[in-house]
């Protein structure tokens, strides 16, 4: 592949790009020795910081990256596994489930949306509707609900992935850990995103659509973690950004809640809170 580069974004430990050919741009992370490894990742090793400026410009020709005076020889970078593949029996969840909340109560967090899918405040009308609406879609397995309720999430807020991107990959990978017919509800929410929000941002739905996580989640969600302590890999699933961790983590409880929960139990999607959030998940 061969294309021009920009440079999106640059973190510690991460330089997000984009790689503009036909079609939709595709978006690499270039992460760097000790960043979080997620499915995005092509991986540097032995680079702790490279000298790039965000909007920086390049060219990607031969499976090299060219910006300014730096080469990045794509062919010795790692591409990472990156695929879900811990699933859950529907009989488990609700003890399980119960013990992460419990788990996440006591810890620090930078927003207020965690608390808002395990006790809620209260909703507004339009987030009972849009909760309404997207459950009925969950249990009829009607795309067109899916779709709809999924539009109205997919770029609300700001920032570079806004808190409704973030809450919808957290529901897909709900979706992907414990629902049996995975894509069947992950697709309509990947088309409904489409138009809606940054390139980056849909990056990470489509990898979350089709059932790709970070590392950390891979370390919250595989079996042999699931009657351990959660505290450590809990505060590595809320880290990224100021608030996508967290919104991410919200999605994924409310994804849970959602597809095992009877509807009158089921908290309200927290419409008003996702809206003011938002970031980069660095």
């Amino acid at each position: 592949m061969e294309g021009t580069v920009t440079v999106l974004a640059r973190f510690t430990g991460y330089i997000y790009l984009a790689v503009a050919h036909a079609g939709d741009p595709v978006i690499v992370v270039i992460t760097l020795s000790g960043g979080r490894i997620g499915p995005l990742s092509i991986v540097l090793p032995g680079h702790r910081t490279l000298p790039l400026n965000s909007s920086a410009r390049g060219r990607l020709r031969g499976g090299v990256i060219e910006i300014d005076a730096l080469r990045i020889n794509l062919h010795q970078a790692r591409i990472h596994e990156s695929a879900l593949k811990a699933r859950m029996a529907p009989a488990r969840v609700p003890s399980w489930l119960e013990g992460v909340l419990r788990d996440l109560a006591p810890l620090p967090r930078r927003t207020a949306i965690l608390p808002s899918v395990s006790a809620p405040a209260s909703p507004s009308a339009e987030a009972r509707a849009l909760t309404r609406l997207f459950h009925a879609g969950l249990a009829s397995g009607h795309a067109r609900d899916i779709a709809m309720a999924a539009g109205r999430l997919a770029g609300l807020g700001r920032g570079l992935t806004p808190g409704g991107d973030d809450f919808l990959c957290g529901f897909m990978v709900a979706v992907w850990f414990s629902a049996p017919d995975p894509i069947q509800t992950c697709m309509p929410i990947l088309t409904a995103a489409r138009g809606q929000t940054t390139s980056l941002s849909l990056a990470f739905l489509d990898a979350a659509a089709h059932g790709h996580v970070s590392d950390t989640w891979r370390d919250f969600l595989e079996p042999v973690s699931h009657d351990a302590p959660r505290t450590g890999v809990l505060k590595n699933v809320m880290a990224p950004g100021f608030s996508s961790g967290e919104d991410t983590l919200a999605g994924f409880i409310w994804g849970m809640q959602a597809m095992h929960m009877p509807p009158a139990a089921l908290p309200p999607i927290p419409l008003d809170a996702l809206s003011a959030m938002g970031g980069a998940p660095d």
